[in-house]
């Protein structure tokens, strides 16, 4: 007896599906998700029966439920498609960040069907993204101070040229520039040092 058979299409897709690295899903016409592959339970840790019918979104991290679902709305109204960045639950309790691109799904006549989903993970890289940004406003804050120092100092210097009063006091000025031109050039060389460090 042969063990050979023959897959439906639609048992075709679930076999990609299940065996993609990504998190993929189906939702129906009423913006209500139904399907979930393979990758999909082992990340949550969670049977298909507690992610369909939008009990997916209770994955969502707190503060990106709003935002993602009101985008989900908005689009699903106008049929188009859309990419979004959130926070998904593990099975462990932890949160990852995942890219999730979204296409509206339509029947041969054109009928809209719904969307299908595929998220992917970014944890790595919006960590990296996020450390980088608060590299650079640290920097940015360093960097401020002496530039303050510098323009108070220039216009203070430039107000005592035109009245030619308090020569004395302007060695003293210039000094202090001179000292937040060095200071400003040992954190820009820093700046960039750590920026070589760290690969950003």
């Amino acid at each position: 007896m042969s063990l050979n058979r023959t897959f439906t299409e639609s048992e075709q897709n679930k076999v990609v599906a299940d065996n993609a690295p990504n998190l993929i899903w189906i939702s129906d016409v009423e913006n209500i998700p139904y399907y979930f592959n393979k990758r999909w339970l082992d990340y949550t840790g969670l049977p298909i029966e507690q992610l369909q019918h939008n009990k997916w979104s209770a994955q969502l991290h707190a503060e990106d439920v709003t935002q993602t679902t009101d985008l989900y709305k908005y689009h699903f109204s106008t049929h188009s498609p859309f990419t979004t960045t959130h926070r998904l639950r593990n099975s462990d309790g932890h949160y990852r960040w995942f890219l999730n691109n979204s296409e509206p799904r339509f029947d041969d006549k054109g009928a809209f069907l719904g969307y299908i989903s595929s998220s992917t993970d970014i944890d790595e890289l919006k960590n990296a993204e996020i450390e980088q940004n608060a590299f650079i406003r640290a920097a940015g804050h360093e960097i401020k101070t002496p530039l303050t120092t510098l323009t108070v100092s220039t216009q203070m210097l430039e107000t005592l040229i035109k009245s030619q009063q308090q020569m004395d006091y302007i060695p003293e000025l210039i000094g202090t520039m001179r000292n937040s031109l060095r200071k400003l050039d040992s954190l820009i060389d820093n700046f960039l040092e750590d920026l070589n460090k760290k690969n950003f």
